[in-house]
């Protein structure tokens, strides 16, 4: 949910309407990491294959 709201606070609206702040008083922003290797993910990491 995260991820959604920042996307449509950046895209859909002029300004947010809430600003969701972590417990450090800075505004939060979600970003990708891997899980297993912490790296971040981008359209440039990451390979589609058929399961």
């Amino acid at each position: 949910m995260l991820v959604l709201t920042q996307w449509g606070d950046r895209w859909a609206v002029d300004s947010p309407v809430l600003v969701r702040r972590h417990s450090c008083g800075r505004p939060v922003q979600v970003d990708l990491v891997c899980y297993h290797c912490g790296q971040p993910v981008t359209h440039d990491t990451i390979q589609a294959e058929l399961a």
